[in-house]
């Protein structure tokens, strides 16, 4: 009898403290868990001769990817026009990947189920700042629970390999034979500094 009314009791504390989380809770904590993996990221490794930065490393990806242009189409979908962008876009087909990180549509889903809120459009693939925002969201959420982290002791240049590979791989990207030269150009563009 003494077991069952524990149960019962616990069963009470976890479903009082789920009511509360959701009632009483920004629902902020995935953020805050982010930022503090990316506060690890940057302070962890002071000591380490190159010093970069995870700013650096966004700076990097940016660079990679768009030389740095905020309005940039790659990953056509549809037929080469191009006279009339704007209206080469409605009529016929989309870029699958734009803006100075050239995101595409399910990145951003992707984010908005991390943050488990809405906060971002696909029209925000076009602002250099939300883009750079969601790719660190991105990022920051897929290493902070990648097996090669858990189970290693990464330098910051290895830890920098991973956040690149995923977000040129998804989140099994450090895992990608593929994404291997992904990395060799964002490693390049950090000691080109």
């Amino acid at each position: 009898m003494a077991n069952k009314i524990t149960c019962v009791i616990w069963l009470i504390v976890v479903i009082g403290m789920s009511i509360y989380w959701s009632f009483f809770t920004d629902g902020s904590k995935a953020t805050d868990d982010l930022v503090e993996l990316e506060s690890d990221i940057n302070n962890v490794y002071t000591a380490d001769v190159n010093s970069f930065t995870f700013d650096d490393l966004l700076d990097a990806i940016e660079w990679v990817e768009s030389r740095n242009g905020e309005f940039i189409l790659g990953d056509w979908e549809g037929y080469p026009c191009p006279e009339n962008m704007n209206g080469c876009l409605v009529a016929h087909g989309e870029h699958k990947a734009i803006g100075a990180y050239q995101l595409h549509k399910i990145f951003v889903r992707d984010v908005n189920r991390i943050l488990e809120e809405d906060k971002y459009t696909y029209e925000d693939r076009w602002d250099r700042d939300k883009s750079r925002e969601m790719t660190r969201i991105y990022i920051t959420h897929y290493t902070g629970i990648a097996e090669w982290y858990k189970t290693t002791s990464p330098t910051l240049m290895d830890r920098f390999e991973c956040m690149s590979r995923v977000f040129n791989g998804g989140p099994d990207g450090y895992k990608e034979e593929a994404t291997k030269e992904y990395w060799l150009k964002i490693k390049a563009r950090l000691e080109g500094k």
